[in-house]
């Protein structure tokens, strides 16, 4: 069934863009995204707010990707990042992702 298209996932998705990111773009959204790799094969994707967008092992620098659904990372929300032991996590899981204490 394509993801896409079905009932129940278009309530999942009410937010969309018709922008665009390419590899080595920054991610400036937490959410659901889609890639459409140069064969047009698509798929959703998970990015989290300051990554960067990869490129694809077989497309290259080929690859877009466009916003399906913004969905802030849990530890970003003020009532699960306020305290101290989720603010910790999140120190962690951000220097594991590369990002510095001021954009994380």
């Amino acid at each position: 069934m394509d993801y896409r298209t079905s009932p129940s996932s278009r309530a999942a998705f009410p937010a969309s863009s018709d922008s665009q990111w390419c590899p080595g773009a920054r991610v400036e959204v937490s959410g659901l995204y889609e890639a459409t790799h140069v064969d047009g094969q698509r798929h959703p994707v998970v990015f989290l707010r300051t990554q960067d967008f990869p490129a694809c092992a077989c497309c290259g620098k080929k690859i877009v990707y466009r916003l399906l659904c913004a969905a802030p990372y849990i530890l970003e929300d003020e009532d699960f990042g306020g305290c101290a032991q989720y603010r910790d996590l999140w120190r962690f899981v951000g220097a594991r992702l590369g990002l510095t204490p001021e954009t994380a």
